[in-house]
């Protein structure tokens, strides 16, 4: 009752004294399921706010993950979210999960950005398999009453929304076939909406012995990424694997090859979901496709486009698969077909610089070819975190340095990267992290 005192007591039966922290919390704010609260607030720093939800015992169908998600927006300064799944009620030392922004480095993680929890139940087997996979382990969603708490880091009331959510709308779970896009073009109800994938997702299980499978999104109807996780729907981050390319409606694609940390791709189930970038549901292809006469075949054909690259020389490019090989030849004045070389792709588009004569008509054909034989290290080169490029090499191959070049037009010199990169070794491999510090294209080989 308001106005009235209550009294605690301790007791201990130990035969020993006992430090213990005693707190108490009399305006915990309940919330009810998936409906906005608008007007939170969090006091001073040092002051959390405390919210509690029920999560009920009617959970997902069998072999469907259950999940609940807590949500804080609209925040005017840094707050972090703690979340338990039982009592006592979380704080920055104790929690079963957290979501905080840094404070530090602003400009690549805005202190005012939405905190999003987002809990999947990883304790189901799989949907047609009762192996839960063997990374995983089995977390059982708790159905009971959570509690989340609210921290401020000003010296001020900051004010926010918050909503928390368990399912209750399912999703749909489809299965790929190997080599056979599933086409939504004319099924409105599987179009991506915008945001994480949360109502749609696929999934593709492998059963023969492979060194590879590529999943990919092409024709797209807008902009979108691709997410792939193990054994689970990818609901949130951290995923398995990603494709996030840049440009407007660009393909993505992921491939998964065998390696000492994964050597056996059989008996998993992949998860795919679509993270939608743009602000309206559209149509998309979507394709899981295994090797077939030692390369992974994609979806799209592929396109060669040329373009003068300096005096004397063109570019040529292609859509390819990320780790596969092709072999390029060209045709002089429709005198014959002769092999140019052959490259390695590293990334989605791959290119090529080939010198031209004057008067003289060039056609281009390029061809997905099975791994030739090594003599020299395939360089691979990945997109990476904080502004920086990850370069790799398989440590089999030693004696060979990193040059970079800012230029592939002629008189090309190439030069190694200054300190403070260092080569390192990251499994059976040799990694170089490069900071990436110039809009102008930056080009790597090896050197022996």
């Amino acid at each position: 009752m308001l106005g009235k005192p209550y009294y605690l007591t301790v007791t201990n039966p130990n035969a020993t004294a006992v430090q213990f922290a005693i707190g108490v919390w009399f305006d915990i704010l309940t919330l009810t399921n998936c409906e906005t609260l608008t007007n939170a607030v969090v006091g001073p720093a040092g002051i959390p706010t405390y919210f509690q939800f029920d999560v009920p015992t009617n959970g997902a169908p069998p072999g469907l993950p259950q999940n609940v998600s807590f949500w804080l927006g609209c925040p005017t300064t840094n707050l972090t979210v703690v979340l338990s799944q039982h009592l006592p009620l979380p704080d920055l030392g104790h929690y079963d999960y957290i979501s905080r922004q840094p404070i530090y480095n602003i400009s690549q993680q805005p202190g005012t950005n939405s905190e999003i929890l987002m809990v999947v139940d990883n304790s189901v087997p799989s949907l047609g398999t009762n192996v839960i996979g063997p990374n995983s382990t089995p977390w059982p969603i708790e159905t009971n009453r959570w509690y989340v708490g609210v921290f401020n880091t000003a010296q001020t009331n900051v004010s926010f929304v918050v909503q928390a959510c368990y399912s209750t709308n399912y999703p749909a779970i489809i299965t790929l076939t190997n080599g056979v896009p599933f086409d939504t073009l004319s099924s409105t109800p599987f179009w991506s909406p915008p945001g994480p994938p949360r109502t749609l997702f696929f999934r593709f299980q492998i059963t023969n012995a492979v060194d590879g499978v590529l999943f990919e999104l092409y024709d797209l109807g807008g902009n979108a990424g691709l997410v792939l996780q193990r054994d689970v729907p990818p609901t949130m981050a951290p995923y398995f694997a990603s494709s996030f390319q840049p440009g407007i409606a660009t393909p993505e694609q992921i491939v998964v090859r065998t390696s000492a940390a994964l050597p056996d791709l059989r008996g998993i189930w992949w998860y795919l979901g679509i993270y939608t970038t743009d602000t309206y549901p559209f149509p998309y292809p979507i394709r899981a496709s295994l090797p077939m006469d030692g390369v992974l075949v994609s979806g799209l054909p592929i396109t060669v486009t040329s373009e003068a690259y300096g005096p004397g020389y063109v570019l040529l490019s292609w859509n390819s698969v990320v780790g596969d090989w092709y072999t390029v030849s060209s045709s002089v004045n429709l005198a014959g077909t002769n092999v140019i070389g052959n490259v390695l792709a590293t990334t989605p588009v791959t290119t090529w610089r080939t010198p031209v004569a004057t008067n003289s008509s060039y056609t281009y054909t390029v061809t997905q070819v099975p791994a030739p034989a090594q003599t020299a290290p395939p360089l691979s080169i990945q997109l990476w975190t904080n502004s920086t490029v990850r370069i790799s090499w398989p440590t089999n191959f030693q004696g060979f340095t990193l040059q970079y070049s800012l230029t592939l037009s002629p008189p090309v010199v190439w030069v190694n990267p200054a300190p403070p990169v260092t080569v390192g070794v990251e499994g059976a491999q040799y990694v170089v992290y490069d900071a990436v510090t110039s809009t102008k294209p930056k080009y790597y080989r090896l050197s022996q």
